[in-house]
């Protein structure tokens, strides 16, 4: 039985390597940076400062057997989202991250932000589900649905709706099964890859 918790600061670099893993087999980190030790490190260090982000401007959640045995990792930020300040992405870690890999990072930003722009648009306040990833040695075993069933419930007991944007039919398959709906499909983002862009309703 998997666990679901809330994930403590002290916990973020571990949160940060279990995404990292994750993502580097992705289809859009592969198209961005074909590096393979290059794109290890790079998911690393950038997703542990996302998770940094996501405690300040929202939440984190993690999965499991125990707390002390993380296999899943998942993060939402409130939208709209506030501009942070220079001093404050640095604190975070991001300028290093940018300075090495700023070519892999504005592709990614590039597909990822033509697959939200479809939320932007939402009148009211909602939570963008902006990662999840659970460790490869432990996918198949539940974990992923675990946490977006969570946030999808927690987003409606506030009052919420959630939205999200993927690059993979599978992801999309296991969204729409916890809630989720597809609400554009963009054929071809670049780099011969598909968007999903998805977002749940309020009941």
């Amino acid at each position: 039985m998997q666990m679901v918790w809330q994930l403590a600061e002290k916990e973020t670099g571990l949160a940060g390597a279990v995404l990292g893993r994750a993502f580097e087999r992705d289809p859009m980190f592969l198209a961005a940076l074909p590096d393979p030790g290059q794109r290890a490190e790079m998911c690393r260090a950038l997703f542990t400062a996302n998770v940094r982000h996501a405690l300040r401007y929202g939440e984190v959640l993690a999965t499991g057997p125990s707390p002390d045995d993380i296999r899943g990792v998942a993060y939402w930020v409130a939208r709209p989202e506030p501009e942070i300040s220079a001093a404050e992405s640095a604190e975070l870690g991001y300028p290093p991250i940018e300075e090495r890999w700023g070519e892999a990072l504005a592709m990614l930003g590039a597909m990822e932000a033509a697959a939200v722009e479809p939320l932007i648009s939402l009148a009211e306040p909602w939570r963008y589900l902006a990662g999840i990833g659970v460790d490869p040695a432990h996918q198949g075993q539940g974990h992923g649905t675990a946490l977006v069933r969570r946030i999808v419930a927690d987003a409606r007991g506030a009052g919420m709706r959630c939205g999200l944007a993927t690059a993979t039919a599978v992801n999309a398959r296991l969204y729409e099964r916890c809630g989720f709906q597809t609400i554009n499909h963009i054929p071809d983002l670049g780099n011969n890859l598909s968007g999903w862009t998805m977002l749940t309703s309020l009941d």
